[in-house]
């Protein structure tokens, strides 16, 4: 019996398993993205005419330049490029502010000893659970 054999006969039936639910997993998820991302290459006519598209269509610089220098707004001030920077300017400050508040629960509740401390960490804890977009 030669050394691949050995190898391919020790994986077991479990092992491979896993790894194909997973690989199936992973082309369940990219799919999705990959039919926007290839739909987005297209033109309108295209996809009204046909719908998505799961191929590279060649207006790919065309649609993504009228993204990229699309202006808003009563002044046109409103950009991509502004709207990318006040994300990140609200996702840092809130990540930072979140760190910042369990923190200070943490060593609240640890280091000093009031009532409802149990009450208060539950509060905390289920306030980090829930995404941003709910507390609209």
């Amino acid at each position: 019996m030669n050394r691949l054999h050995r190898f391919v006969a020790t994986i077991p039936i479990r092992a491979l398993a896993n790894h194909a639910i997973l690989i199936a997993g992973v082309f369940f998820l990219i799919t999705p993205i990959a039919l926007i991302f290839f739909s987005s290459t297209h033109d309108t006519a295209t996809l009204l005419r046909d719908g998505l598209q799961i191929n590279w269509g060649g207006n790919f610089t065309q649609n993504y330049q009228k993204i990229i220098q699309f202006k808003a707004g009563l002044t046109d001030r409103i950009t991509p490029m502004g709207m990318l920077q006040n994300s990140l300017l609200i996702a840092i400050a809130i990540g930072i502010l979140t760190t910042a508040l369990s923190f200070l629960t943490a060593f609240a509740i640890v280091f000093m000893r009031f009532p409802f401390a149990q009450t208060v960490f539950w509060l905390v804890f289920a306030t980090l659970l829930f995404p941003l977009e709910s507390a609209k």
